[in-house]
């Protein structure tokens, strides 16, 4: 799964920027329905966009014609339903803590993403496989804006971090998450 995701980052890196849209980005009609086929793709941790676009170049994993463009860190479309998103994040988390599992560190999630926004795929990759799935399930319930590539909607891969902090003891706990660029 890894290779995959290096393999289409690499591709992905030779394209210009790209912008996410606001929520009215919905009347703009997706980029399929013209027939015409593009994605977005941000960068992974720990490689360059250079590095994305070598590896998208040697790939060959996307069909011919095919124009992409990666996101900057502060082009990751917005979560529409961040409230909600940020509950079940806390409740996710208190899962694990109930389980007397201590929850710290950082988790990396390639999320695909559809051109309306909608999750329609979710790696997991944290080296344990019941966070890997609860991660999964968290990031399901997750809706974004609709990212733009040119005059159009099209679908994205995601790379996604969100940090966990916890101090907990037998009478206590408090929890911490926040996004990472």
């Amino acid at each position: 799964m890894k290779t995959h995701i290096l393999v289409l980052a690499a591709v992905l890196g030779g394209a210009g920027p790209l912008h996410a849209q606001a929520a009215a980005a919905d009347t703009i009609p997706a980029c399929a329905d013209g027939g015409i086929s593009r994605l977005a793709v941000t960068v992974p941790p720990g490689q360059t966009r250079e590095e994305v676009v070598q590896a998208l170049n040697a790939s060959g994993a996307l069909p011919a014609g095919t124009q992409v463009r990666i996101l900057e860190s502060d082009q990751k479309p917005a979560i529409v339903n961040r409230e909600r998103f940020h509950e079940l994040v806390v409740m996710y988390i208190h899962r694990f803590l109930r389980r007397g599992m201590q929850v710290d560190g950082e988790a990396t999630t390639l999320v695909r993403i559809d051109a309306e926004g909608r999750v329609v795929g979710v790696d997991a990759a944290s080296g344990n496989r019941d966070v890997d799935l609860e991660i999964q399930r968290l990031w399901r319930q997750a809706r974004f804006e609709p990212v733009l590539v040119g005059s159009c909607r099209a679908p994205a891969y995601l790379h996604l971090n969100l940090s966990f902090a916890s101090d907990f003891d037998e009478d206590w706990h408090e929890t911490h998450v926040r996004e990472t660029p």
